[in-house]
């Protein structure tokens, strides 16, 4: 499963990965996640916050289940460092660009 989403001046790029297997083989028994987030800072700068997870799956879980188990820690620490780096540049980026031309 890949994701996508585009937001003003955020790229969020999501991708959860297993291996599928024909009958007669083995199933995986682990489940990857990882996250991309690509904030633009001006001036033709930015940052990139990447994390992956791996997580084992449980004899009796849902597949379902297991992606969100996976998914959510690797949200919640790419959120913290995005929060983080926007701080961080806060004074560099100018968000009233249209307001000081009168649009």
């Amino acid at each position: 499963m890949e994701k996508q989403k585009k937001s003003g001046s955020k790229r969020v790029e999501g991708n959860v990965s297993h291996m599928e297997f024909e009958e007669g083989q083995e199933a995986s028994d682990r489940i990857s996640y990882s996250e991309k987030v690509r904030i633009n800072i001006g001036d033709y700068e930015h940052r990139e916050v990447f994390f992956g997870y791996s997580i084992k799956i449980k004899d009796d879980e849902k597949l379902e289940d297991a992606e969100k188990r996976a998914v959510i820690p690797v949200r919640k620490r790419v959120k913290a460092f995005e929060k983080r780096i926007r701080r961080q540049v806060k004074h560099l980026v100018d968000f009233d660009t249209m307001a000081k031309l009168g649009e």
